[in-house]
């Protein structure tokens, strides 16, 4: 008989997760007025704020520099999302 694991994460760990997300989301709308993370006057994230909200998740999930991040961009093209030192990300075209 095959043993099955038991998942790593349980239902209050999204819980969690989730509440920081919806808190994180609110930060930026609330304090990002220079339209980096937030298109301004729409009161909606812009990639940016969605990419952060993203990799301080993964951050928070034990997964940070595991999961990697692509973006399929308005001409097609694809593009990985990384993270730098600072928390600001980039956009690197895949070849």
């Amino acid at each position: 008989m095959r043993k099955v694991s038991k998942p790593y994460w349980n239902v209050s760990n999204i819980d969690e997760w989730n509440y920081f997300q919806i808190r994180e989301q609110w930060d930026i709308l609330d304090n990002d007025t220079s339209g980096t993370y937030c298109n301004v006057g729409e009161n909606k994230l812009n990639s940016k704020g969605l990419e952060k909200i993203f990799f301080s998740t993964l951050k928070r999930m034990g997964l940070e520099n595991k999961v990697v991040l692509q973006k399929i961009n308005e001409n097609n093209s694809v593009s990985t999302i990384n993270l730098n030192s600072n928390g600001a990300t980039d956009a690197v075209p895949c070849i």
